[in-house]
């Protein structure tokens, strides 16, 4: 989950892997396998991500936003950008 959500806050900002790539200091295959859930990004590069993305290490690790109401869901994208992250995903894992 925590690749999707990487993408899905990556595609809402409008910026490519390469771009996310650029801006964390990695390499765009490498952000395309945390996207994958082939590799874990490590606990200072996952705080990057976080501040880049405008998000909480909470919220791609659990998907849970902070003094968040337990039974409220967090705040996504709209549904199109969701669904465009997901066709990305699966376009990538099946080249």
């Amino acid at each position: 989950m925590l690749g999707i959500r990487i993408a899905i806050l990556r595609i809402s900002k409008g910026w490519s892997q390469v771009e996310l790539a650029k801006r964390i200091g990695v390499s765009a295959s490498t952000v395309g396998m945390y996207e994958q859930g082939r590799r874990e990004p490590s606990l200072g590069l996952l705080a990057r991500l976080a501040k880049e993305l405008g998000a909480t290490t909470d919220y791609l690790l659990l998907g849970e936003t902070p003094n968040s109401d337990p039974g409220a869901a967090p705040e996504l994208p709209s549904l199109s950008v969701r669904t465009e992250a997901l066709m990305q995903l699966l376009r990538s894992t099946m080249k």
